[in-house]
């Protein structure tokens, strides 16, 4: 910088300048041959799971925007890391949830272009609550034929739903 003035060549009239373009690995003479650029977003297909589901169930599936179209991998680098996996595209997770303990997990995922510029986005992931079956107790009673005998039966539901019993 000489004179209050800062050079700005773009040798090759394709609107990035030479240093730009070697920096980003690209030709400052070549027109056709631009830097590479950073990915701008990532999206994912679904943001929600169902509850009880087993390990490795698919939550959805990532797309990311490039302008080089060069995606090269996707990774968790942030938040409930332990709680999903990735297998190429494939947001997965990493255990089978439950509703009542926990309704909401929150990650930050990185899309990487095979330049090695990246891209982060937050995700909030959804658990779906699924309808338990109840719990009841076990009860075994005998009698005498034509005789009336009362028992008590005990049952609840995780789910908060009101039982109805019946005698079979």
């Amino acid at each position: 910088k000489k004179w209050g003035l800062t050079a700005s060549v773009d040798s090759d009239g394709d609107g990035f300048t030479d240093a730009a373009e070697i920096a980003g690995g690209s030709s400052a003479i070549d027109a056709s041959d631009t830097p590479n650029q950073a990915p701008t977003d990532i999206a994912l297909s679904s943001t929600s799971v169902a509850e009880n589901m087993a390990s490795n169930t698919t939550v959805g599936t990532f797309s990311a925007t490039d302008p080089d179209g060069n995606i090269s991998s996707y990774e968790i680098i942030a938040g409930d890391t332990t709680k999903f996996n990735i297998s190429g595209t494939t947001l997965r997770s990493s255990e089978s949830f439950n509703f009542e303990v926990k309704s909401t997990y929150s990650i930050t995922i990185r899309v990487k272009d095979t330049g090695n510029l990246t891209y982060d986005k937050s995700f909030t992931i959804t658990i779906n609550d699924g309808n338990e079956s109840p719990e009841v107790s076990n009860i075994s009673s005998a009698t005498n034929e034509d005789s009336v005998k009362a028992i008590t039966l005990l049952g609840s539901d995780i789910d908060g739903d009101n039982l109805s019993y019946s005698v079979v």
